[in-house]
């Protein structure tokens, strides 16, 4: 895969149609996600496990506690539901289920191939088995997945986005800069995304993007996004708070990252007050140590 990658530039040169078709399969395959850190297998360790079969894969499913409060996790692009470990950790209590799932092509679910259709698809099935959730925290592609899926019966009382992505239509460009690939390439990969994924709908970055189609603005929303994300721009931040409108809270933070913003004592703790803080009643909380 290395030496494919870095003869991209020069493939790009040569024969920009045989490019374009290794950028979109590059684009559609999603990285099998990294070790689990110490701390992270931990809280897995404690999680209920299950499948939850969709569209011929098999989804694994997470669960920790019984509550009545349901609170979803939605990790992002070659992300897995380990990632909200530290988020598992603050959010446990007796009043909540705390739910996560690997996305189609991540984790421990099966497939090879996905896009953001196959995520929001696998969401909506869980908000169909669970009915109405307290809350859904998403990071990265997972904040528009959230978002096209609550335009498919998937609805909270608050949604939490960390890192979130709200412009799609910035995506294919920045893959493709990153790859070393010209832009009339880019056009050619998101032309096949067009019509091989979306049967040739040309709308369909605004229909998947969080801003254009964005959360129910009835719900309170949490934006919280780092001023150094190199992965996502913090003016995605910006867009989404526009677009959902004065029920958003904006939180910036420094020097966190796209991914270290999610173990980060005062991101938790933003997260936590804003979602409500359950009874005290801990006692019956298996302890993570």
């Amino acid at each position: 895969m290395p030496a494919l990658l870095n003869s991209l530039p020069v493939l790009d040169k040569v024969a920009p149609p045989l490019a374009a078709e290794i950028v979109w399969r590059l684009w559609r395959t999603p990285r099998r996600s990294r070790s689990l850190t110490a701390d992270a297998a931990r809280v897995m360790e404690l999680a209920g496990r299950s499948t939850m079969p969709i569209a011929g894969r098999r989804i694994a499913t997470y669960r920790w506690g019984s509550g009545p409060r349901v609170v979803l996790l939605v990790h992002g692009w070659e992300g897995r539901a380990s990632d909200f470990a530290p988020i598992v950790r603050e959010l446990r209590s007796p009043e909540r289920t705390i739910l996560a799932v690997d996305a189609p092509g991540h984790g421990n679910s099966t497939g090879r191939r996905t896009t953001v259709i196959d995520y929001a698809e696998v969401l909506a099935e869980v908000a169909r088995r669970h009915g109405r959730l307290e809350a859904v925290v998403s990071h990265s592609l997972g904040t528009p997945s959230a978002a096209a899926a609550a335009s498919h019966g998937l609805r909270a009382d608050r949604y939490v986005s960390i890192g979130g992505v709200a412009d799609l239509d910035r995506l294919v460009p920045t893959f493709c800069e990153a790859l070393g690939v010209r832009p009339s390439t880019a056009e050619r990969v998101r032309a096949r995304i067009e019509n091989r994924v979306f049967d040739g709908n040309r709308d369909v970055w605004a229909q998947y993007s969080a801003a254009e189609s964005p959360l129910p603005a009835s719900a309170p929303l949490l934006v919280i996004h780092d001023r150094s994300d190199r992965m996502v721009p913090v003016v995605d931040a910006t867009l989404l708070a526009d677009a959902h409108g004065p029920l958003t809270r904006v939180v910036v933070t420094e020097g966190l990252g796209h991914y270290r913003i999610l173990g980060a004592d005062a991101v938790l703790d933003d997260v936590s007050s804003f979602l409500g803080a359950p009874s005290e009643v801990d006692g019956n909380v298996p302890a993570f140590a």
